[in-house]
């Protein structure tokens, strides 16, 4: 039974695969509906305003359910595991080197990208004023909240969250980050039953969330053909 399983394993097709086979089949067939029914049409419109749309918006709601339980209990569990203070911070400074590091290597390709491809240049104009009014509502949420949020010394000060329940439902993940840090570091300094209870608790936490987002992620092709379906067969 378990080579049965290998084998059937070895066969199955890649998830990148699927998720290619999504993208180009969402294409076309949004595009055929575009350019054969209209993206006016009363079929299309019910179709993506009941089928494809929702499904997409659920698959990243699912995704964003799992990000704090799984952030949260991987870092408390990667400093638990680490049995010594001292080694947090060489452990530290290197994470915060390589992060820098490869920031500034993420930037410098889609700034080049951007610049060498220039996404949108050649999106119909009436297809494009659409778009920006369908997406105005959320741009400005976006633009309100960037102008709400502190900055300077008062940035640094919200790192450390009065009330880790509310940082959480705002997902301040600096905040969630900060207090993950925190309890991880206070696992490593109690050296008690009931100390090694919670962070074997967390440590159930994380493996349970790793299977969840495992679950979702094989849900990431049929989101990337309702995503794919949705742009173009109301855009072209």
């Amino acid at each position: 039974m378990t080579e049965t399983t290998t084998r059937a394993a070895r066969r199955a097709l890649p998830l990148h695969w699927k998720m290619a086979i999504g993208f180009v089949a969402g294409l076309l067939l949004g595009l055929f509906a575009y350019y054969v029914a209209g993206s006016d049409a009363p079929w299309v419109q019910w179709l993506t305003t009941y089928v494809t749309q929702p499904a997409g918006t659920l698959f990243l709601r699912l995704i964003f359910m799992l990000v704090i339980p799984l952030l949260f209990s991987a870092l408390v569990v990667g400093i638990a595991e680490m049995g010594d203070v001292r080694s947090l911070g060489r452990v530290g400074w290197k994470t915060l080197a390589y992060t820098v590091v490869v920031s500034s290597i993420a930037v410098a390709i889609g700034l080049l990208l951007v610049n060498w491809l220039q996404p949108g240049a050649g999106v119909d104009r009436l297809a494009a004023q659409q778009m920006l009014a369908e997406g105005s509502e959320r741009a400005s949420a976006i633009v309100s909240s960037s102008a709400g949020q502190p900055q300077g010394l008062d940035m640094l000060l919200a790192i450390v969250p009065s009330n880790i329940i509310t940082a959480a439902a705002e997902n301040s993940i600096l905040a969630v980050m900060f207090f993950a840090l925190m309890i991880g570091i206070g696992l490593v300094m109690t050296k008690s039953a009931a100390a090694q209870t919670l962070q074997r608790g967390i440590e159930g936490l994380f493996e349970v969330s790793m299977t969840l987002i495992g679950l979702v992620i094989k849900l990431a092709p049929y989101a990337v053909f309702c995503f794919m379906f949705n742009l173009a067969a109301l855009f072209g």
